[in-house]
């Protein structure tokens, strides 16, 4: 979040024109830990200690979620879809991790579950 806010502001944002917007953190994989709840409250904590206010947010629930973004205005259209209960669909959420780690390893980079 911290290389996206310098970016705008390197492109000539301003600061005080941010306008935060937050969605997802759904618990939507059956994972041992709620990483969605840790996602969010992480968030929430950051957004406060860089002064940063949530002017809107549709987070956590069980649901996943499809965002699209209108940067013209600014306007956002979130559509919660059906969870995902098969185990099928449960198996290739946990392989599509498993390819992520794999694919994180090979390249070097790191995946990060934040913790206070």
């Amino acid at each position: 979040m911290e290389t996206l806010i310098n970016a705008l502001l390197k492109m000539g944002a301003s600061r005080s024109r941010l306008e935060v917007k937050l969605f997802g953190g759904g618990h939507v994989l059956n994972a041992g830990i709620n990483v969605g709840d840790r996602n969010i409250e992480f968030a929430r904590h950051w957004l406060k200690t860089e002064e940063l206010p949530i002017v809107a947010e549709d987070v956590g629930g069980t649901s996943p979620r499809r965002v699209i973004y209108f940067p013209s205005d600014g306007k956002v259209r979130v559509k919660h879809l059906r969870p995902t209960r098969s185990r099928k669909s449960r198996h290739a959420s946990s392989a599509t991790w498993a390819r992520w780690a794999m694919q994180a390893e090979a390249t070097g980079d790191d995946i990060e579950l934040f913790e206070e």
